[in-house]
Protein backbone atom coordinates (compact mmCIF):
# COMPACT_ATOMS: atom_id res chain seq x y z
CA UNK A 1 0.00 0.00 0.00
CA UNK A 2 1.61 3.58 -0.89
CA UNK A 3 -0.19 6.82 -0.10
CA UNK A 4 1.10 8.41 -3.58
CA UNK A 5 -1.57 8.53 -6.92
CA UNK A 6 -1.09 5.71 -9.18
CA UNK A 7 -0.18 6.41 -13.26
CA UNK A 8 -2.43 5.72 -15.59
CA UNK A 9 -2.43 2.69 -17.27
CA UNK A 10 -0.15 1.08 -14.11
CA UNK A 11 -2.39 -1.08 -12.01
CA UNK A 12 -5.82 -1.82 -11.24
CA UNK A 13 -6.71 -0.74 -8.27
CA UNK A 14 -9.35 0.68 -5.74
CA UNK A 15 -10.02 3.26 -3.19
CA UNK A 16 -10.69 2.34 0.56
CA UNK A 17 -11.78 4.79 2.95
CA UNK A 18 -10.52 4.60 6.42
CA UNK A 19 -10.05 6.80 9.70
CA UNK A 20 -10.74 9.84 7.09
CA UNK A 21 -7.86 8.76 4.79
CA UNK A 22 -8.16 7.75 1.33
CA UNK A 23 -5.74 4.44 0.38
CA UNK A 24 -4.88 2.83 -2.86
CA UNK A 25 -4.95 -1.02 -2.86
CA UNK A 26 -3.14 -2.15 -4.96
CA UNK A 27 -3.97 -6.05 -6.43
CA UNK A 28 -1.42 -8.74 -6.79
CA UNK A 29 -2.36 -9.05 -11.14
CA UNK A 30 0.48 -7.29 -13.19
CA UNK A 31 -0.38 -4.39 -15.08
CA UNK A 32 -1.12 -5.59 -18.41
CA UNK A 33 -2.52 -8.95 -17.33
CA UNK A 34 -6.36 -9.49 -18.99
CA UNK A 35 -9.06 -12.21 -19.01
CA UNK A 36 -9.00 -13.85 -22.34
CA UNK A 37 -11.98 -14.81 -24.39
CA UNK A 38 -11.99 -18.28 -22.99
CA UNK A 39 -12.77 -17.09 -19.39
CA UNK A 40 -15.96 -16.17 -20.35
CA UNK A 41 -19.52 -17.68 -19.25
CA UNK A 42 -19.94 -21.17 -21.28
CA UNK A 43 -16.32 -21.24 -22.16
CA UNK A 44 -13.48 -23.87 -20.80
CA UNK A 45 -11.87 -22.20 -17.89
CA UNK A 46 -7.84 -20.96 -18.03
CA UNK A 47 -5.61 -18.84 -16.03
CA UNK A 48 -4.38 -15.82 -17.10
CA UNK A 49 -0.27 -15.41 -16.91
CA UNK A 50 0.43 -14.56 -13.46
CA UNK A 51 -2.12 -15.82 -11.69
CA UNK A 52 -1.60 -18.35 -9.21
CA UNK A 53 -3.92 -21.48 -9.32
CA UNK A 54 -5.58 -22.98 -6.19
CA UNK A 55 -4.95 -26.43 -5.26
CA UNK A 56 -8.80 -27.11 -5.35
CA UNK A 57 -9.06 -26.72 -8.80
CA UNK A 58 -5.98 -28.80 -9.56
CA UNK A 59 -7.88 -31.52 -8.22
CA UNK A 60 -11.11 -30.78 -9.92
CA UNK A 61 -9.48 -31.27 -13.03
CA UNK A 62 -7.16 -34.06 -12.00
CA UNK A 63 -10.12 -36.11 -10.46
CA UNK A 64 -11.97 -37.00 -14.02
CA UNK A 65 -14.81 -35.58 -13.06
CA UNK A 66 -17.47 -35.44 -15.75
CA UNK A 67 -19.32 -31.96 -15.97
CA UNK A 68 -23.27 -31.86 -14.73
CA UNK A 69 -25.49 -32.33 -18.21
CA UNK A 70 -27.45 -28.89 -17.57
CA UNK A 71 -29.65 -29.42 -20.33
CA UNK A 72 -31.60 -31.62 -17.95
CA UNK A 73 -32.41 -28.96 -15.39
CA UNK A 74 -36.07 -27.91 -16.78
CA UNK A 75 -39.15 -27.55 -15.20
CA UNK A 76 -41.67 -30.25 -13.94
CA UNK A 77 -44.64 -30.70 -14.84
CA UNK A 78 -47.34 -31.38 -11.67
CA UNK A 79 -48.89 -34.63 -11.95
CA UNK A 80 -52.29 -33.80 -11.36
CA UNK A 81 -53.70 -29.98 -12.34
CA UNK A 82 -52.49 -27.29 -14.27
CA UNK A 83 -52.49 -23.40 -12.93
CA UNK A 84 -55.98 -23.36 -14.20
CA UNK A 85 -57.45 -26.28 -13.41
CA UNK A 86 -55.99 -25.41 -9.85
CA UNK A 87 -57.22 -22.06 -9.47
CA UNK A 88 -60.80 -23.73 -10.68
CA UNK A 89 -60.65 -25.86 -7.75
CA UNK A 90 -59.52 -22.92 -5.03
CA UNK A 91 -63.08 -21.20 -6.47
CA UNK A 92 -64.82 -24.41 -5.75
CA UNK A 93 -63.69 -24.69 -2.48
CA UNK A 94 -63.93 -20.90 -1.30
CA UNK A 95 -67.69 -21.56 -2.85
CA UNK A 96 -68.41 -24.54 -0.26
CA UNK A 97 -66.68 -22.43 2.68
CA UNK A 98 -68.91 -19.71 2.01
CA UNK A 99 -72.33 -21.97 1.96
CA UNK A 100 -71.21 -23.47 5.22
CA UNK A 101 -70.51 -20.09 6.75
CA UNK A 102 -74.05 -18.50 5.59
CA UNK A 103 -75.53 -21.84 6.71
CA UNK A 104 -74.37 -21.03 10.17
CA UNK A 105 -75.50 -17.44 10.00
CA UNK A 106 -78.88 -18.52 9.09
CA UNK A 107 -79.42 -20.61 11.78
CA UNK A 108 -79.23 -17.75 13.87
CA UNK A 109 -81.64 -15.96 11.65
CA UNK A 110 -84.14 -18.73 13.32
CA UNK A 111 -83.61 -17.32 16.37
CA UNK A 112 -84.21 -13.53 15.38
CA UNK A 113 -80.90 -12.85 14.75
CA UNK A 114 -80.24 -10.70 11.43
CA UNK A 115 -77.73 -12.45 9.44
CA UNK A 116 -78.50 -10.28 6.12
CA UNK A 117 -75.36 -7.89 7.12
CA UNK A 118 -73.41 -11.24 8.23
CA UNK A 119 -73.85 -13.05 4.62
CA UNK A 120 -72.01 -9.79 2.97
CA UNK A 121 -69.29 -9.42 4.85
CA UNK A 122 -68.71 -13.22 4.49
CA UNK A 123 -69.12 -12.22 -0.02
CA UNK A 124 -66.45 -9.44 0.96
CA UNK A 125 -64.27 -11.66 2.65
CA UNK A 126 -64.28 -13.97 0.14
CA UNK A 127 -63.49 -11.57 -2.71
CA UNK A 128 -60.37 -10.09 -0.74
CA UNK A 129 -58.88 -13.47 -0.14
CA UNK A 130 -59.49 -13.86 -4.21
CA UNK A 131 -58.30 -10.91 -5.54
CA UNK A 132 -54.61 -8.82 -5.65
CA UNK A 133 -54.32 -6.55 -2.74
CA UNK A 134 -54.30 -3.21 -5.02
CA UNK A 135 -58.25 -3.89 -5.67
CA UNK A 136 -60.03 -2.77 -2.27
CA UNK A 137 -63.18 -4.42 -1.71
CA UNK A 138 -65.82 -2.96 0.79
CA UNK A 139 -69.23 -1.74 1.16
CA UNK A 140 -70.20 1.77 -0.06
CA UNK A 141 -72.36 4.26 -1.62
CA UNK A 142 -70.90 5.59 -5.46
CA UNK A 143 -72.02 8.96 -7.11
CA UNK A 144 -71.29 10.49 -10.24
CA UNK A 145 -69.79 14.35 -10.58
CA UNK A 146 -72.91 15.67 -11.51
CA UNK A 147 -74.75 14.87 -8.08
CA UNK A 148 -76.64 11.85 -8.85
CA UNK A 149 -76.13 8.44 -6.60
CA UNK A 150 -77.31 5.21 -6.81
CA UNK A 151 -77.35 4.51 -3.02
CA UNK A 152 -75.58 1.94 -1.09
CA UNK A 153 -73.85 -1.07 -2.33
CA UNK A 154 -73.17 -4.15 -0.74
CA UNK A 155 -69.81 -4.66 -2.85
CA UNK A 156 -67.55 -2.28 -4.19
CA UNK A 157 -64.52 -2.62 -5.79
CA UNK A 158 -62.34 0.41 -5.89
CA UNK A 159 -59.15 2.09 -7.27
CA UNK A 160 -57.78 3.95 -4.27
CA UNK A 161 -54.35 4.11 -5.59
CA UNK A 162 -55.87 6.86 -8.05
CA UNK A 163 -59.25 7.97 -6.95
CA UNK A 164 -59.90 9.09 -3.48
CA UNK A 165 -63.19 8.61 -1.64
CA UNK A 166 -65.98 11.37 -1.51
CA UNK A 167 -66.44 10.56 1.88
CA UNK A 168 -64.52 8.48 4.89
CA UNK A 169 -67.03 6.51 6.88
CA UNK A 170 -66.63 7.02 10.94
CA UNK A 171 -65.00 4.23 11.21
CA UNK A 172 -62.46 1.79 8.91
CA UNK A 173 -65.62 -0.77 8.86
CA UNK A 174 -68.51 1.74 8.25
CA UNK A 175 -70.80 1.41 5.47
CA UNK A 176 -71.41 4.92 5.78
CA UNK A 177 -68.81 5.72 2.52
CA UNK A 178 -68.94 7.12 -0.49
CA UNK A 179 -66.93 6.63 -3.73
CA UNK A 180 -66.84 8.13 -6.96
CA UNK A 181 -68.28 6.18 -9.80
CA UNK A 182 -64.96 6.86 -12.06
CA UNK A 183 -62.48 4.88 -9.62
CA UNK A 184 -65.03 1.51 -8.97
CA UNK A 185 -64.15 -1.46 -10.78
CA UNK A 186 -67.46 -3.62 -10.09
CA UNK A 187 -70.60 -3.95 -8.06
CA UNK A 188 -71.88 -6.84 -6.56
CA UNK A 189 -75.64 -6.41 -4.70
CA UNK A 190 -75.38 -10.06 -2.01
CA UNK A 191 -79.15 -11.74 -1.74
CA UNK A 192 -79.16 -14.03 1.02
CA UNK A 193 -82.33 -15.74 -0.10
CA UNK A 194 -83.20 -14.95 -4.10
CA UNK A 195 -86.97 -14.28 -5.20
CA UNK A 196 -88.49 -12.50 -8.14
CA UNK A 197 -89.15 -9.42 -6.27
CA UNK A 198 -85.32 -9.08 -4.63
CA UNK A 199 -83.69 -10.51 -7.79
CA UNK A 200 -85.62 -7.09 -9.92
CA UNK A 201 -84.21 -4.81 -6.80
CA UNK A 202 -80.69 -6.07 -7.24
CA UNK A 203 -81.37 -5.60 -10.88
CA UNK A 204 -83.04 -1.89 -10.22
CA UNK A 205 -79.90 -0.82 -7.81
CA UNK A 206 -76.77 -2.44 -10.77
CA UNK A 207 -78.47 -0.63 -13.46
CA UNK A 208 -78.83 2.71 -11.57
CA UNK A 209 -75.23 2.09 -11.29
CA UNK A 210 -74.77 1.92 -15.28
CA UNK A 211 -76.54 4.93 -15.74
CA UNK A 212 -74.61 7.17 -13.40
CA UNK A 213 -72.07 9.37 -15.56
CA UNK A 214 -68.91 7.72 -15.68
CA UNK A 215 -66.75 8.78 -18.37
CA UNK A 216 -65.19 6.01 -20.65
CA UNK A 217 -61.90 5.41 -21.17
CA UNK A 218 -60.40 4.38 -24.99
CA UNK A 219 -59.08 0.63 -25.59
CA UNK A 220 -56.60 1.74 -26.91
CA UNK A 221 -55.12 4.26 -24.09
CA UNK A 222 -51.57 4.09 -22.92
CA UNK A 223 -51.32 5.66 -19.46
CA UNK A 224 -53.71 8.76 -18.13
CA UNK A 225 -53.03 11.27 -20.42
CA UNK A 226 -51.89 9.43 -23.34
CA UNK A 227 -53.90 7.19 -25.86
CA UNK A 228 -53.03 6.39 -29.59
CA UNK A 229 -55.84 7.10 -31.74
CA UNK A 230 -59.40 9.18 -30.74
CA UNK A 231 -61.61 6.06 -31.87
CA UNK A 232 -64.34 5.64 -28.76
CA UNK A 233 -66.22 2.65 -29.97
CA UNK A 234 -64.13 0.14 -27.60
CA UNK A 235 -63.54 0.98 -24.45
CA UNK A 236 -60.93 -0.35 -21.89
CA UNK A 237 -63.04 0.63 -18.23
CA UNK A 238 -66.44 -1.13 -18.19
CA UNK A 239 -68.10 -1.12 -15.19
CA UNK A 240 -68.61 -5.15 -13.89
CA UNK A 241 -72.07 -5.43 -12.42
CA UNK A 242 -72.90 -8.82 -10.44
CA UNK A 243 -75.77 -10.64 -8.28
CA UNK A 244 -74.59 -13.21 -5.76
CA UNK A 245 -77.29 -14.98 -4.18
CA UNK A 246 -76.54 -17.53 -1.48
CA UNK A 247 -79.85 -19.47 -2.35
CA UNK A 248 -83.03 -19.61 -4.04
CA UNK A 249 -85.92 -18.78 -1.97
CA UNK A 250 -89.98 -18.09 -2.28
CA UNK A 251 -90.69 -21.42 -4.46
CA UNK A 252 -88.42 -19.92 -7.31
CA UNK A 253 -86.50 -22.38 -9.15
CA UNK A 254 -83.15 -21.86 -10.69
CA UNK A 255 -84.17 -21.61 -14.40
CA UNK A 256 -87.11 -19.68 -13.86
CA UNK A 257 -84.37 -17.04 -12.14
CA UNK A 258 -82.24 -17.17 -14.99
CA UNK A 259 -84.71 -17.02 -17.43
CA UNK A 260 -86.46 -13.65 -15.58
CA UNK A 261 -82.43 -12.14 -15.31
CA UNK A 262 -82.23 -12.84 -19.39
CA UNK A 263 -85.52 -11.46 -20.18
CA UNK A 264 -85.02 -8.09 -17.64
CA UNK A 265 -81.96 -6.93 -19.79
CA UNK A 266 -83.58 -7.92 -23.26
CA UNK A 267 -85.38 -4.66 -21.99
CA UNK A 268 -81.76 -2.83 -20.67
CA UNK A 269 -79.78 -0.96 -23.64
CA UNK A 270 -76.12 -2.49 -23.96
CA UNK A 271 -74.42 -0.14 -21.44
CA UNK A 272 -76.82 -1.07 -18.99
CA UNK A 273 -77.16 -4.88 -19.11
CA UNK A 274 -76.25 -6.50 -15.58
CA UNK A 275 -73.44 -8.76 -16.70
CA UNK A 276 -73.61 -11.59 -14.44
CA UNK A 277 -76.04 -13.97 -11.59
CA UNK A 278 -74.39 -16.57 -9.49
CA UNK A 279 -76.45 -18.32 -7.32
CA UNK A 280 -73.90 -20.52 -5.15
CA UNK A 281 -74.00 -24.55 -5.19
CA UNK A 282 -76.14 -24.17 -8.51
CA UNK A 283 -74.48 -22.45 -11.29
CA UNK A 284 -73.69 -18.67 -12.84
CA UNK A 285 -75.22 -17.32 -16.34
CA UNK A 286 -72.63 -15.27 -18.21
CA UNK A 287 -72.85 -13.36 -21.57
CA UNK A 288 -70.78 -14.58 -24.60
CA UNK A 289 -71.15 -13.21 -28.06
CA UNK A 290 -70.52 -15.12 -31.62
CA UNK A 291 -67.21 -13.82 -33.23
CA UNK A 292 -67.06 -16.13 -36.19
CA UNK A 293 -70.61 -16.13 -37.86
CA UNK A 294 -69.68 -19.24 -39.69
CA UNK A 295 -69.39 -21.16 -36.86
CA UNK A 296 -72.19 -23.65 -35.38
CA UNK A 297 -73.89 -20.93 -32.18
CA UNK A 298 -75.39 -23.80 -30.59
CA UNK A 299 -71.84 -25.03 -29.76
CA UNK A 300 -70.30 -23.36 -26.98
CA UNK A 301 -66.84 -23.76 -27.78
CA UNK A 302 -67.55 -21.17 -30.78
CA UNK A 303 -68.86 -18.73 -28.47
CA UNK A 304 -66.57 -15.82 -26.54
CA UNK A 305 -66.78 -14.58 -23.48
CA UNK A 306 -68.30 -10.72 -23.84
CA UNK A 307 -66.12 -8.48 -21.88
CA UNK A 308 -68.60 -5.25 -23.05
CA UNK A 309 -64.94 -3.25 -23.97
CA UNK A 310 -64.48 -4.26 -28.04
CA UNK A 311 -66.69 -5.84 -30.65
CA UNK A 312 -69.14 -7.61 -28.18
CA UNK A 313 -70.25 -4.31 -27.21
CA UNK A 314 -72.55 -4.11 -30.93
CA UNK A 315 -72.49 -7.83 -31.42
CA UNK A 316 -75.29 -10.37 -30.63
CA UNK A 317 -75.25 -11.41 -26.62
CA UNK A 318 -76.27 -14.85 -25.69
CA UNK A 319 -76.54 -16.11 -22.42
CA UNK A 320 -74.09 -18.74 -21.36
CA UNK A 321 -74.70 -21.04 -18.39
CA UNK A 322 -72.33 -22.57 -16.21
CA UNK A 323 -73.90 -25.01 -13.61
CA UNK A 324 -71.87 -26.00 -10.52
CA UNK A 325 -70.11 -29.44 -11.16
CA UNK A 326 -71.30 -29.43 -14.70
CA UNK A 327 -70.35 -28.74 -18.45
CA UNK A 328 -70.72 -24.88 -19.52
CA UNK A 329 -74.23 -24.79 -21.52
CA UNK A 330 -76.03 -22.67 -23.58
CA UNK A 331 -79.14 -21.41 -21.54
CA UNK A 332 -81.97 -20.39 -24.23
CA UNK A 333 -82.13 -20.70 -28.21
Amino acid sequence: MRGSAPRYGDRSHHRNRHDGRTILIRMVWPARTCLPSSYSVGGRPSYPSGMARSPNSRRSNNSGRRPPNVSSWIPKRHPSETLDSAFYRRCHQIEREIINRVSYEKRFNEQNFDSGWAVEEIIRDALREMLPRRYPVQAASVSDSKGYSAGDCDVAIFNDFWFPVVKSGPTINSRKVYLPIEGVYAILEVKQSLTIKSLEDAMRKLVACHRLFRPSSPYDRLVENDQRSACNHFVSNPLYSAIVATDLGGGLDRDKAVEHFIRVNQLLQRPDVVHSLCILGHGTIVWAYQPNLATDQTKVENLTPATFMGEDRFAELIPVYGQTGRATRRFMN
